[in-house]
């Protein structure tokens, strides 16, 4: 959809704006939306992404992980809705 996203992460705090870009980015990523949850959960790799053809990237790719860590892992169980 040609959509931006900065998530930056610093002291701890992953904050996110909504198109815009950082030219000194450490890492940046271009990945259909279908697949960015799967990475950003660990569900995918953004090297096997990458080799399928799915997504692109430019930088250090093991900045992805030092987001991922601070995630929790998803709970499959969580009502989000209470009956």
């Amino acid at each position: 959809t040609g959509e931006r996203h900065l998530l930056r992460l610093e002291n701890g705090v992953l904050s996110n704006a909504v198109n815009r870009h950082a030219d000194d980015a450490v890492l940046s990523v271009t990945v259909p939306r279908s697949q960015l949850l799967l990475l950003v959960i660990g569900l995918v790799t953004l090297e096997a992404l990458i080799e399928q053809g799915v997504a692109t990237a430019e930088g250090d790719l093991s900045a992805l992980d030092s987001i991922r860590v601070l995630l929790d892992p998803p709970d499959p169980k969580f009502s989000i809705v209470l009956p």
